[in-house]
């Protein structure tokens, strides 16, 4: 009896096992080929077989890049994987990070969005235009190009993110597009080399230390729609000469603007306390005064530091 209850048994097993089996979802694993163009031979990830749309292989957070290029590249609208034709619409994560002797890229109409830490660390990389369909740049994709001099945006961005340009030493030009409506922390932290910068219109939060130690930046107009400003978003700065600064900044924000010489709506920020000639603290940062000031009559506190290494004064009243 106990064989024939066994053969029974090892009768239902395998098709039940089978059908079990059937019910566990299967894992597709991303697919990879490769493609040469104008020289130069890249990997690809297919993002959706039904679309036929690709990504530049990415790389990873433990600096492995998913391609190596030198020179002068190229990438394609379109590639195959020698059966099917896929579109490119993503330069992935990490895509070319850390390729030192890639000089020049030009990326097709058909990209969407550039992937987190794209092209850091790329320090012979000169210029880059990106295309009008590009409408997502991840953080840190351009940070540490060294002898990056100038970048042109697509005008469908809207956030230029997280320390996207940090430490672009070189970088001596930037057209922010119209359409930006946000500057992240950091974005332009250590850009030594920039003389001005021109924020549009439809800005409305400027996060901190997005100017950071921009050295040569001599002027800086915000425009009416800002209400934040992080923290030390302009600190170290000593070029600064001249800013305006609208009246939509009701809230306080920490240290970092300076201002050569105040004009009748400028805040003035050191640790926190801002200035206008509506409101009542006064506040000055290093170097932010030269020869005569009159403090406003609506001041009725000065807070420490006010004045603090302030050598090109003459005379306060």
């Amino acid at each position: 009896m106990f064989r024939q209850l066994h053969k029974r048994v090892s009768r239902l097993s395998a098709p039940l096992w089978l059908i079990l089996l059937g019910l566990i979802p299967a894992t597709i694993s991303a697919r990879d080929f490769e493609y040469t163009y104008e020289g130069q031979t890249l990997r690809y990830t297919v993002l959706d077989e039904e679309a036929k749309t690709v990504e530049t292989r990415e790389g990873n957070n433990n600096g492995s890049s998913g391609n190596i290029v030198y020179g002068n590249l190229i990438i394609p609208s379109e590639v195959s994987d020698g059966t099917d034709t896929y579109t490119v619409t993503q330069i992935g994560s990490y895509g070319f990070y850390f390729n030192d002797e890639m000089t020049n890229i030009e990326i097709p109409n058909s990209v969407t969005t550039i992937g987190r830490n794209a092209f850091q660390i790329c320090e012979a990389l000169t210029n880059i235009n990106i295309p009008n369909s590009v409408t997502t740049i991840g953080s840190s994709a351009f940070s540490d190009c060294n002898n990056l001099t100038s970048i042109t945006i697509s005008e469908s961005v809207t956030i230029i993110s997280d320390r996207l340009f940090e430490a672009c030493s070189h970088l001596t030009n930037i057209a922010i597009p119209k359409s930006v409506t946000t500057i992240g922390s950091n974005a332009f932290y250590g850009c030594s080399a920039l003389t001005s910068a021109s924020i549009p219109n439809l800005v409305t939060t400027i996060g901190s230390k997005a100017f950071y130690d921009c050295s040569a930046l001599t002027s800086v107009v915000i425009p009416n729609l800002v209400t934040t400003i992080g923290s030390e978003a302009f600190s170290g700065c000593n070029s600064l000469k001249k800013s305006a600064y609208p009246s939509s900044i009701t809230a306080p924000f920490n240290k970092g603007i300076v201002i050569r010489y105040p004009a009748e709506d400028s805040y003035i920020s050191e640790n926190g306390s801002i200035w206008s000639k509506n409101m009542t603290n006064l506040y000055f940062v290093p170097f932010s005064l030269e020869g005569e000031f009159t403090i406003p009559a609506t001041t009725t506190i000065i807070k420490e530091n006010a004045f603090i290494n302030c050598s090109g004064l003459t005379s306060v009243t």
